[in-house]
């Protein structure tokens, strides 16, 4: 497919994606934590099922099931030495069910794995992964490429230009916001817009994390610097409990009232992510297809932008200070050096304050200089009032440590969120990583009983 046969397809009103993958695929019978490459092959007439109602709904484009079909996913099933024959073969597989009536786009998300300096994996290391995963996609005969579900800017910048690399076919992407308007990783949706836009892809926008209305408003800031079509892939709502399963409890007529307001926002392309069924998709047509979706704008604000900030430059005479967050693992540990920093610091003052000032005196009176009575007299007394609350309050730093997931740096709470992505299993996940916490914890708490014990010991010998 040619860019130009991209613009044609947009020319004709609102495009349809189709829904979601995963989930559907679960209530089919694909079992959590397996490969869900590797159960597609093995359950090929169940995906060509399920893909076959999303083109009777509507879907004018197909996402090929190769969501996690690079290197360093495949890895983790060992599966890595397949990577060509897995793509081509789930390609295959979404052509079949296409039969002609849509287009398949080759489907690529992140690789789960760091960045240097937060990792060991290079940019350039990135684009090689992301290279070769595109290759055997393009030889497959995709469509176009679509990249999503990204949290990433600077992963979603690696895989457009490993495409790029590779062919010149259509590149859609899409990133996940949370409620707060920006990504994982601290971008908010204007610097993704202006970022992707310049770098050449030919549609961008956001999919998964909410429901189509919490969708609105970000859809409404990205326009505003959108010179290229947007897309909105919402999901069905929110994700519930319901016992021991995951639902979504939008209804198709409700996702479709919420989908008009989308196009009303300027979205050119919508589809649904997680929880979407057929029926949502068929829902969605019927509300949307009429709809003449917004132009995007002729000509692009003057702006400079970052991986989370947007600065735009007004020819007024005033001066802008343009800045950039530093590195995230420095951020997180000067934040909670300092907030704690002030706790233990009065912890310790309290501590030397309890010591009766008589020792002070009964030290210097036996020749000893400040610095050797604090070190020697004072001291060992105060640490020893001081174990309790120092406890206390590295329980509460080591739990206070996941608000540091809001910057992009992946701590334990923040890797149980790139997980849950991953396998939709939010319950088991959380559960988990409260368990590890309460480890933790009381590890810490049975360590200030024993210097408790220790020292009240010393006292008596």
């Amino acid at each position: 497919m040619t860019n130009e046969a991209f613009q044609q397809l947009l020319q004709g009103g609102v495009v349809l994606l189709d829904g979601a993958t995963g989930t559907n695929l679960q209530q089919a019978g694909m079992p959590i934590g397996v490969c869900p490459e590797q159960w597609i092959l093995e359950n090929r007439d169940v995906m060509i099922d399920l893909q076959r109602r999303f083109v009777e709904a509507g879907s004018q484009i197909l996402y090929a099931p190769t969501f996690t079909g690079n290197r360093l996913k495949l890895a983790e099933y060992g599966l890595d030495d397949q990577l060509v024959a897995i793509n081509q073969g789930l390609v295959a597989i979404s052509k079949e069910a296409a039969q002609g009536k849509a287009l398949v786009a080759g489907d690529m998300t992140m690789t789960g794995q760091q960045l240097y300096p937060m990792g060991e994996l290079t940019f350039d290391g990135l684009v090689d992964v992301y290279r070769e995963q595109a290759q055997a996609l393009y030889d497959a005969g995709v469509d176009l490429f679509i990249v999503e579900t990204m949290m990433s800017l600077q992963e979603t910048r690696a895989c457009v230009l490993a495409i790029k690399e590779v062919c010149d076919l259509p590149i859609m992407a899409t990133l996940t916001f949370e409620k707060d308007g920006r990504t994982l990783y601290g971008t908010p949706p204007e610097a993704a817009v202006v970022v992707l836009q310049n770098l050449g892809v030919d549609a961008v926008g956001l999919n998964c994390s909410t429901g189509p209305a919490d969708m609105v408003e970000t859809v409404r800031k990205m326009y505003e610097y959108a010179t290229i079509p947007l897309i909105a892939k919402p999901n069905a709502g929110l994700p519930e409990l319901d016992g021991d399963k995951t639902v979504y409890k939008t209804t198709p007529e409700e996702f479709a009232q919420d989908g008009r307001l989308l196009i009303e926002a300027g979205a050119h392309i919508v589809g649904g992510c997680c929880g979407t069924t057929p029926d949502h998709i068929r829902a969605l047509h019927e509300a949307v297809c009429r709809l003449t979706p917004k132009a995007p704008h002729a000509s692009h604000h003057r702006v400079l932008a970052s991986e989370r900030q947007v600065v735009e430059i007004k020819l007024d005479g005033s001066f802008q200070v343009i800045g950039e967050r530093i590195n995230p693992f420095v951020a997180a540990v000067a934040a909670c050096s300092i907030n704690s920093g002030a706790y233990v610091s009065e912890i310790f003052r309290a501590g030397i304050q309890s010591v009766d000032k008589g020792q002070m005196e009964a030290g210097r009176s036996l020749g000893l200089s400040w610095m050797q009575t604090m070190r020697y007299v004072i001291m060992p007394q105060a640490f020893k009032h001081v174990i309790p609350p120092l406890g206390n309050e590295f329980i509460s730093m080591t739990k206070e440590t996941s608000l540091v997931s809001v910057i992009g740096f992946e701590e334990l709470t923040r890797r149980g969120q790139l997980i849950i992505a991953k396998t939709y299993g939010s319950f088991e996940i959380w559960l988990t990583v409260a368990a590890i916490y309460l480890v933790m914890t009381l590890t810490i708490a049975r360590l200030v009983s024993y210097l408790e014990r220790r020292f009240a010991t010393d006292d008596r010998n």
